[in-house]
């Protein structure tokens, strides 16, 4: 005999029982929203950019493209 493996997450997802479950709990869901909220604008507004980055671009008229790979 095999042994029957049980799943628990639904092939289907039943839109009316996410509904039913965030109606219900939708207090939860305003309040960790909004600290979630809170905390991720807080940390963006007071932490100090740590990483910083320069370019220099030269621009010339030698094609250098042609000596390195020997073509002709």
């Amino acid at each position: 005999m095999e042994k029957e493996k049980f799943s628990f997450l639904n092939d289907e997802f039943d839109i009316g029982l996410a509904i039913h479950i965030i109606r219900k709990n939708l207090f939860w869901f305003l309040i960790l929203g909004g600290i979630g909220f809170g905390v991720g604008f807080l940390i963006n507004r007071y932490t100090i950019p740590i990483y910083e980055s320069r370019a220099i671009v030269k621009i010339g008229d030698r094609n250098e493209v042609n000596e390195v790979m020997k073509f002709e």
